[in-house]
């Protein structure tokens, strides 16, 4: 029995160091949790676990059936199956919090550290290989560069990870321990600035603002306060006053904004598309209120709609909703929209309730990716955002402040 619980432990370790690296082995890695646990967990643990977090597997579990209960309408059933697939972490996860499984979290994001880094590395050395075919500012751009998973999902996990250096510092022992940290994130920041993804760098502006409040309030010195407006400021400005890949993408964004009813019907282009498939999003909603249009013709509507409108580029690339809220809504309606809500504000509540910055900071992070992007279409979202809300939902933030008392590596 000891043997597996090791077992079990190295797999969730594993899981959480693959995220970014191959997303599709999240699932054989989370099946393997499971069914170590399945042969060493005892009925009594699971009575003692569903006693102290019933509520919690119930709410997991509602999102879930309410998207199985809607293949009763759903024409194209293929299409329903595979999102029941993908939701199917909302099952299974809860079911791995329920079983008496040891781990830690220092360990967790040790391993999930560690497979950031390792991205990253290999994204700079993939966009060094082919910068001789397309040039160095070609290689480092979007999906160019974050050819592992979508830059979205990858800029997301980043700021993620740039939250845990922040809330539980790498300390090493040696002459060049203090680097340590500070050279990761800024190995993080390079990453994020190359994938140019505007949803991770609106998160990352979001974390900031909540750190630099939270600094402002503790420190006491006038200069150090001081400090934290300038410099922030400062870096602001050069990202926004000068010509670079990102201030680029969001004078564009601004732009559409500024024009919104002249946006081109006919644009396959990031800003524009949003603002299209959100107007044809809107209206499915509010044509279907309650249950939603089923699991399996949520896409399939809206390319319909967007096609009716004439919004030929988005019909041409099949975009999908491009904000899960809406995605939820449009396929389950509003009530899986409020199920999604209440994950999401339980999850902050009990963030708030501990004082624990790294779940607030958490919870930021997933409302700004899930407001921008289908953030739970695919297991590369879907997966972490589950056991990262069920690491602070389920433990009630022992594991977390275990990683306070021993923040050694």
């Amino acid at each position: 029995m000891n043997r597996l619980s090791q077992i079990a432990e190295w797999l969730i370790y594993g899981l959480f160091f693959v995220f970014c690296l191959f997303p599709l082995a999240t699932s054989p890695l989370l099946g393997g949790v499971l069914l170590c646990g399945l042969i060493r967990t005892k009925p009594m643990d699971y009575r003692k676990s569903w006693a102290s977090h019933s509520s919690v597997v119930l709410l997991f579990l509602s999102f879930f059936l309410i998207h199985l209960l809607s293949l009763l309408y759903t024409e194209d059933l293929s299409a329903g199956w595979k999102a029941i697939e993908i939701k199917l972490s909302f099952v299974l996860v809860p079911l791995l919090f329920l079983q008496s499984l040891q781990f830690r979290f220092d360990q967790l994001r040790i391993a999930f550290i560690s497979g950031l880094v390792l991205s990253s590395i290999i994204c700079i050395v993939h966009a060094f290989s082919i910068s001789g075919e397309i040039g160095i500012g070609n290689a480092f751009a979007v999906s160019r560069f974050s050819f592992l998973v979508h830059p979205s999902y990858f800029g997301a996990m980043l700021v993620i990870g740039l939250c845990t250096l922040y809330c539980y510092p790498i300390k090493l022992t040696g002459s060049w321990s203090k680097a340590v940290g500070p050279l990761i994130g800024i190995l993080f920041l390079f990453s994020l600035y190359s994938t140019t993804s505007k949803q991770a760098f609106i998160s990352l502006l979001l974390v900031a603002f909540v750190v630099l409040i939270r600094e402002f309030v503790r420190v006491k010195s006038r200069y150090l306060k001081w400090s934290l407006i300038v410099i922030p400021g400062a870096v602001l400005c050069l990202v926004f006053g000068t010509e670079n890949s990102i201030s680029n993408r969001f004078k564009e964004m601004y732009d559409v904004i500024q024009n919104r009813k002249a946006v081109d019907r006919a644009s396959a282009e990031s800003n524009s598309t949003r603002v299209l498939v959100w107007d044809s999003a809107i209206e499915l909603i509010c044509e279907n209120p309650i249950a939603g249009v089923g699991a399996g013709d949520g896409v399939n509507a809206l390319i319909q709609r967007n096609n009716e409108k004439g919004f030929t580029g988005v019909v041409e690339k099949k975009y999908n909703a491009h904000s899960q809220f809406l995605t939820t809504a449009i396929s389950v309606g509003s009530i899986g929209l409020f199920l999604l809500l209440l994950i999401l504000l339980w999850t902050l509540f009990k963030a708030i309730k501990t004082r624990n910055l790294w779940a607030i900071l958490l919870v930021v992070v997933m409302v700004s990716s899930l407001s921008t992007e289908s953030f739970l279409e695919k297991q590369a979202g879907v997966v972490p955002f589950v056991l990262f809300v069920s690491l602070v939902l389920f433990n009630k933030l022992p594991i977390l402040q275990q990683a306070d008392e021993n923040k050694q590596v």
